[in-house]
């Protein structure tokens, strides 16, 4: 039991540990989406559209970051989860 117990306590550790600076990029991600949104409803030309590329690239690389980092909370609690139930077993038998 104390086992389990410690098993699920470093389960719950690796959510809290994956979860760092997932809300910061979160909002560093929406908050350059609406600036892209912004200044691509004030200028759609072609030099307009060049002229936020980068910022546009750097929004398809933070995205990419944000989905690995969601992914890999959800592993983390995905295990949290087997683990629970597989102590919830343990105590049913």
């Amino acid at each position: 039991s104390d086992q389990r117990r410690a098993t699920l306590g470093k389960t719950y550790d690796k959510i809290a540990e994956n979860s760092i600076g997932v809300n910061e990029a979160f909002i560093a991600y929406v908050s350059d989406m609406k600036e892209i949104q912004a200044f691509l409803s004030n200028d759609l030309t072609t030099k307009g559209i060049s002229a936020i590329a980068p910022i546009c690239q750097k929004v398809i690389r933070e995205g990419d970051s944000l989905m690995l980092a969601l992914g890999n909370v959800q592993i983390a609690i995905q295990r949290a989860r087997e683990e629970m139930s597989q102590n919830n077993k343990s105590r049913g038998k």
